[in-house]
């Protein structure tokens, strides 16, 4: 006898959601690099509550009720992808992408494209193209992310390269 599931069924047969699923995720992730905050803190909107409600008018990316997803659900739909995500990149021998809980949130925040956009309308902008920022950004900081402390404690020094010829 088969162990009945629990919980909520895996949205692979229905490829709308699985796209609109993906599209939030990547959505989530680049905001959250650019150093915005995970959650709501202090009644001001943080990530997963402004996508949420985004994707419902944006993608149409409801509750099956015609309630945006709420905080939870979207942080549940992010993780779900950052570690498929991650294993496909394994897999594939591709960088893994950086968590963004390893690195500083001055040094995520030099990394917005457009510093003059709201949290809301850089979420509109990413979910209305596949969660990518397709336009070019002014002048956008390079190189390496700032750790944080724990981070650089558990990574070890920056390995030094010496000059040659």
């Amino acid at each position: 006898m088969e162990a009945k599931r629990r919980g909520r069924p895996p949205n692979i047969e229905r490829p709308k959601l699985v796209h609109a699923d993906r599209v939030i995720s990547k959505a989530v992730y680049h905001l959250l690099m650019w150093g915005f905050p995970k959650r709501t803190i202090g009644g001001r909107a943080g990530v997963c509550e402004v996508v949420g409600l985004k994707a419902a008018q944006i993608l149409r990316r409801d509750d099956g009720g015609g309630r945006a997803l709420g905080e939870d659900r979207i942080e549940q739909i992010f993780e779900t992808w950052f570690v498929a995500e991650q294993k496909s990149r394994t897999d594939a021998r591709r960088w893994p992408l950086r968590g963004y809980s390893s690195v500083s949130k001055d040094s995520r925040g030099e990394r917005r494209p457009n510093k003059q956009m709201s949290l809301q309308e850089l979420a509109a902008e990413l979910l209305q193209n596949g969660g990518e920022w397709v336009r070019s950004a002014p002048i956008v900081a390079t190189g390496d992310y700032e750790l944080t402390p724990k981070a650089a404690k558990l990574l070890g020094p920056t390995p030094k390269f010496e000059k040659t010829g």
